[in-house]
């Protein structure tokens, strides 16, 4: 199954909106289907942001035209930045 995925977000000063469709698990989309999207909306972003590492923000993520997993997707990237900086360390510690 395939579904279509829009994600509008802030770099720096300027909005993007950027849309793509997707293959996604079919037994997990049948088990839950905004976690299934949201996992492959947060890949995808993460993907956008290696491009262009400068300061982002997601504004809104939808899926299928209608399906809001803004919060969602925030945060899995909440999480994620919040594991990496917890587990930097400096070369010299």
């Amino acid at each position: 199954m395939y579904i279509v995925i829009k994600i509008n977000y802030e770099i720096m000063d300027s909005t993007c909106l950027q849309s793509a469709s997707f293959k996604v698990d079919d037994l997990e989309f049948v088990v839950n289907p905004d976690n299934e999207a949201a996992r492959i909306a947060y890949i995808w972003f993460n993907r956008i942001w290696r491009k262009q590492p400068f300061t982002s923000k997601i504004n809104k993520v939808l899926y299928n035209e209608k399906n809001d997993i803004t919060q969602l997707v925030q945060q899995r990237w909440d999480d994620a930045r919040r594991m990496a900086f917890e587990n930097w360390k400096a070369p010299w510690e």
